[in-house]
């Protein structure tokens, strides 16, 4: 089992298409003793002033915020891909298969919390779904 800033950044990059060597253009603000990028949610204190003007691209929270999540779930819903959030009474489970291949599930490790089932069992699907959607458009669901 990855670490959540593990779990995020590759969620970022692989699903959600976005360069975190880039340096990020959001608007930055005080937060608490510090400050915080409106835009990608990266935050420090104010004797890090070079990485407040210069800060690269910080992943958001897939693996802690469930809003995050379901941007995830989104993303996998324009390539084809279904969801199953399932509670058995006892634990939830996180499934994604694609419409093309129902047989094929990618389960994620039932003892994470919702988001970060989502994310784990995300990037099983795509990358064992790739020959689904690799010469694909986004499709609508």
């Amino acid at each position: 089992m990855e670490t959540n800033d593990e779990l995020n950044k590759q969620v970022a990059e692989k699903i959600m298409g976005i360069d975190l060597s880039k340096i990020c253009e959001g608007d930055l603000g005080e937060y608490y003793d510090g400050w915080m990028c409106f835009a990608c949610g990266k935050s420090g204190s104010w004797g890090e002033i070079d990485e407040y003007w210069n800060h690269t691209i910080h992943p958001r929270g897939y693996s802690d915020n469930i809003a995050d999540a379901w941007k995830v779930i989104n993303k996998l819903q324009e390539f084809g891909f279904l969801v199953d959030i399932f509670d058995d009474g006892c634990a939830w489970s996180v499934t994604f298969v694609h419409m093309d291949d129902l047989d094929t599930k990618y389960t994620a490790d039932w003892r994470q919390s919702i988001p970060a089932q989502i994310c784990e069992a995300a990037l099983k699907a795509f990358e064992g779904g790739k020959e689904h959607y690799a010469e694909a458009q986004p499709q609508s669901v």
